[in-house]
């Protein structure tokens, strides 16, 4: 994995600043890795609350520093990037389907979401993400969403 620099400006968090444990490149190289099994879609809910849309992802077993979300336009990604997996060793499986390091899932948001504003947090194996209501549909958004 690649250095990180302590004092990159590309991912300013107030207070404080953001700093991904990975990259995209990383994440890249591993979904393209050729794997026996296909990525596993984390199970997702999509909740419509007074003042915002609840969205709750199914993902046991990762730290809150493993995520990286962003909207774009009206699409929210959510990866997963898990480096604890130990690597398994070659058998014969009768079942499996969780050596997977990375996953993903795409959400297509409705229009008056306002993912610009979107807050997530992780517990006992779930993250929430919320998104809140806009009475004015944005055309272009393109925000990161900090875990916490």
């Amino acid at each position: 994995m690649a250095a990180l620099n302590p004092y990159n400006e590309k991912y300013p968090v107030y207070p404080g600043e953001f700093i991904p444990r990975f990259t995209m490149d990383d994440i890249a190289g591993e979904m393209n890795r050729e794997r026996k099994v296909p990525i596993p879609e984390p199970r997702v809910n999509v909740t419509e609350l007074t003042e915002c849309f609840k969205i709750e992802v199914e993902v046991p077993g990762v730290n809150r520093d493993d995520f990286y979300i962003s909207a774009d336009k009206n699409f929210l990604s959510v990866i997963v990037f898990h480096e604890g997996y130990p690597e398994t060793e070659p058998g014969n499986f009768q079942l499996h389907e969780f050596d997977c390091h990375c996953s993903y899932r795409h959400i297509l948001l409705p229009e008056n979401a306002d993912a610009g504003f979107g807050v997530a947090e992780y517990q006992a194996g779930v993250l929430y993400i919320y998104v809140p209501k806009t009475d004015h549909p944005l055309k272009q958004v393109s925000a990161r969403i900090v875990v916490y």
